[in-house]
Parts: structure tokens; sequence; C-alpha cells
């Protein structure tokens, strides 16, 4: 079992720059408040700089007060106005985002909600006509599926977590715990999504990291899981569940289309799950031929990095509790 290092350089190959999680979301409020004047209100993460829209040279925008929202959010606003009593076609939120889940009242007044996916400039907002870009299932479906891969794929603690278990697990075994693994993450991912479970942010991502540092131990220990450890894969399948389940909280969920938008968010991260476990595969399958190490030395190295790592978010995420 020589691939155990290889699995920690396959693990760096594609997962260098990336952290523990990084998808930048946001949800954002339009309210016309009269001829000419818009209300904007956003919520998005405290660590994206937020400055104010880019509109028409006939439309100013008047920044109000920011407030701190739980889950290490912002609140942001602005009073828009503009000389001419004319609504503009269009705005820009010049934000480092992903996407931004975009609510504003359509010609019949009731409030219509639509993904928008940032652009080279930023999230681009379309105010003339909110009603052709209203949300379909299917449009949902895929937009959903879509965030979900990319979370994953971006999510150094989960990868970590699917490397530990690919260590420590092979052939029906780890097919078997990789399913309880799913069937855990996706019964809370429902439950916190649908808003039935509450579970404060940070408390929650740091008892993520520290999973992902239990499963390392036993890497270090040159352990190997069975069927008696199902019960153990579900139990952190419910705690990552919670973290899959704030991603969701950061966008929110299109209050006609919820089911398919939770349906395609789960979706993503199972898909996620299998590119990022094929592209180890293949990778390992790559290195394997030129990497020569003993397996408990191999075991030890990818246990101790991936244990250290881990043990870092975990300080820092108990650290900015305070």
């Amino acid at each position: 079992m020589r691939t155990v290092f290889a699995l920690l350089v396959a693990l760096g190959l594609f997962s260098g720059p990336l952290r523990a999680h990084d998808l930048g979301l946001a949800q954002v409020e339009l309210d016309r408040t009269g001829p000419g004047t818009l209300q904007l209100r956003a919520k998005l993460s405290a660590t994206v700089d937020a400055p104010s829209p880019v509109l028409p040279s006939a439309c100013t925008a008047q920044p109000g007060i920011t407030r701190n929202a739980p889950g290490n959010n912002q609140l942001v606003q602005w009073a828009i106005s503009c000389s001419d009593n004319a609504m503009p076609s269009e705005l820009t939120l010049p934000w480092s985002l992903q996407a931004a889940m975009v609510t504003q009242a359509g010609p019949d007044g009731q409030p219509t909600s639509r993904l928008v996916n940032a652009g080279q400039d930023g999230i681009l907002i379309a105010l003339n006509d909110p009603v052709d870009e209203t949300l379909s299932f299917w449009t949902v479906l895929a937009d959903y599926t879509a965030l979900g891969i990319e979370h994953i794929l971006i999510g150094l603690d989960h990868i970590a977590l699917l490397v530990c278990l690919a260590v420590l697990a092979s052939g029906w075994t780890l097919v078997r715990l990789a399913t309880a693994f799913t069937i855990g993450h996706s019964l809370t991912l429902g439950l916190a999504a649908l808003d039935l479970v509450r579970v404060p942010t940070g408390p929650m991502e740091a008892v993520i990291a520290l999973s992902v540092v239990y499963l390392a131990r036993d890497v270090v220990l040159g352990r190997r899981f069975d069927r008696r450890h199902t019960s153990l894969l579900a139990g952190i399948g419910l705690i990552h569940g919670l973290g899959f389940a704030s991603v969701l909280g950061e966008i929110g969920l299109p209050a006609n289309e919820r089911l398919s938008a939770l349906f395609g968010f789960n979706l993503g991260v199972e898909i996620g799950q299998i590119i990022v476990l094929f592209a180890l595969t293949v990778t390992m399958a790559l290195l394997v031929r030129i990497v020569r190490i003993p397996a408990r030395t191999g075991g030890l190295v990818v246990g101790v990095a991936i244990g250290f790592i881990a043990a870092f978010w975990t300080l820092d995420r108990i650290a900015s509790l305070a």
C-alpha cells in the first residue's frame, strides 16, 4: 500500500491554493421606494469588500449603516436615487463573489428571486424586467447543483476527510462508509436548510475541522476501518451536513423552488465528492509508479500532514469565536 504517499501528493496538486471554505455568495434585496429611487440591501461574508454599486451618471448611491450578521456575515445597504426620476436598466455590484440570490418586486408587485452568477465586473443585475428571469425548476436545479459541486471542490476540509477515508478503507467497505457519510450529511443538510434545525455556524465549523483531526489520527495509527465504523461515518456526516447547510444560508433558497434548490445542492455535493475521489484515484495511479515508500511511512506522512492542517483549522475557528 505504498499509494498512501501518492494520496498526499495528489491532494497537494489540486488543492494547494484553496482554503477550507471560500465560496462567495450573497443575498440581495431591491425595493423600489418611489419614482427613480431604490433601496438595496445585501447580506454577504464579512471578509468581502463591498464598495458602492456601479450606476449611470444620473444616479447616486447613499450608503447606510453596515451591521454584523450571524455566521461572520455583514449587512450592507444603499439608498439609490436618480435625478431624472427614471430607474436605470441595470446596476453592477463590483464585489468579489461567485453568485448572488437577487430578490425584487416584479410588475405585479410580487417578489421574484433569481440566481445571478458573477461576470468579469461583478454581479450585473437587470432592473427593468425581473419576471423574465424568474427561476424555473430546471434552472434552480442546475444552478444549485453547480453550487454544490463548487463547494466540495473548494472545501479543503471536506477533501481532507475524503483522503483520510480513502486511506482507512477500500473496496466495498469504502463504499459502505461513504454511503453512511452521505446519508448523514443529507439528513442534516435538509433539516438545517429548511430551518428545522439551527446550530451556530462558528462552533459547528470548528467541530467539522476537529472531525478531520480525528480521522487523521486513525491514519497515523495505521488503523483500518470496517463495517463497524458505519455509525461513526454517519455521525461525521451529520456534522458536515450542517456545514453544507451554512453555504445555503449564505445565499438562501428561492421561495418558489425550495425543494429543487435543496435537492440540486445535495446532488452537487455528491457529484463533487465523486470528482474528488476520481481525481485522487487517477493521480495516485500515475504517481504510484514512481513513488516507492513503505506503507507505514506513507500513512504517517499523510496522517501527520492532514492532522496538522486540520488542527490549525480547529484552533483558528475556535479563536474566531472569541
